[in-house]
């Protein structure tokens, strides 16, 4: 069902020739077929911090980069204050907006996608690098405040 969401929302982005891999690359590996890999990311682990931990560092006064990797229709539905949104189809065009000398926290929605952005950013240099355990759906559970 997330991959007819995903088609209609490619189709409302401009795209005209959407097709749906039911089963995505799982199944398609599973059916034996090969994957080219073409980005090279550094096998290294991106460290997290919880809502409440990243919500005290904040209040606490801490020099933080809040990376918000959704795209921008999601970011304008809620999140966190002071985020800057960088959508991760364009983070390698857009690498100078993110300072090197600030611990860098990515926000996603549910922080599956956050991996990948950690070892990017880790790969380009950028060392202070962590993940918003759960993405913006955790922080909200734990009933903390949003901007919209």
């Amino acid at each position: 069902m997330k991959s007819v969401k995903a088609a209609r929302l490619a189709v409302q982005m401009g795209y005209q020739k959407v097709m749906v891999f039911r089963g995505g690359i799982p199944a398609w590996v599973k059916a034996g077929y090969p994957l080219k890999k073409t980005a090279k990311y550094p096998a290294v682990s991106i460290p997290t911090v919880s809502p409440r931990d990243l919500a005290a560092q904040i209040k606490g006064g801490a020099k933080l980069f809040l990376l918000d990797i959704r795209g921008p229709g999601m970011y304008a539905k809620a999140h966190l204050a002071g985020a800057v949104n960088i959508p991760l189809f364009q983070l390698h065009k857009r690498l100078s907006e993110i300072p090197k000398d600030r611990k860098i926290v990515l926000i996603d929605h549910a922080g599956k996608q956050t991996l990948t952005c950690g070892r990017f950013l880790k790969g380009n240099g950028y060392q202070n690098v962590v993940r918003l355990d759960g993405g913006l759906m955790a922080w909200m559970r734990a009933g903390l405040p949003v901007s919209k």
